[in-house]
């Protein structure tokens, strides 16, 4: 993002989380399971480049897309490594498919706690941001029990933008 960006647009750095509330019916059901306004996060890399899990690709790097961005929550203090955890995310993680059903266990409480090949958008963010050295949770928490909302009640982030207040 430059200087000369919309007031309404974010200005992002590498690390930021961000956090969307989709439309359709799952994205629905994750935030009526969650009590929360947002059904998708996304780590940003920087240079328009975001990594997370998404049902129609998988895990793997997306251009940023701003529709339906409600949040973006930045790091307080620690220091994310992005070039340690892009390394990693590429040796481990990158083309898995998406866990619909690891979502879904998360609704339960039920932690897989095991190597499934797969993952969803808040399971891909949490490793990518331990990978870089970021402990986003409770270190014995499973990534795959994350759920998005969870980046909003974490003191490893604030939060930097909201798009209910830039739109004022």
């Amino acid at each position: 993002m430059t200087e000369d960006r919309n007031p309404s647009e974010p200005s992002l750095r590498p690390g930021d989380v961000l956090l969307y509330s989709g439309t359709g019916a799952l994205a629905r059901l994750i935030r009526i399971k969650t009590w929360s306004p947002v059904s998708h996060a996304e780590l940003y890399l920087g240079d328009g480049r975001t990594v997370t899990a998404r049902i129609q690709g998988g895990v793997d790097y997306y251009p940023l897309a701003l529709p339906g961005l409600r949040y973006v929550y930045r790091l307080t203090h620690q220091r994310w490594h992005r070039d340690r955890a892009v390394a990693m995310f590429e040796a481990h993680m990158r083309g898995q498919r998406y866990d619909l059903i690891g979502l879904l266990l998360v609704f339960y409480a039920v932690r897989q706690g095991r190597d499934n090949q797969a993952a969803h958008c808040s399971e891909t963010v949490t490793r990518v941001l331990r990978w870089g050295l970021v402990e986003p949770f409770a270190s014995d928490w499973d990534a795959d029990a994350v759920a998005p909302a969870q980046f909003m009640q974490t003191p490893a982030f604030t939060r930097s933008w909201d798009a209910a207040i830039a739109a004022m």
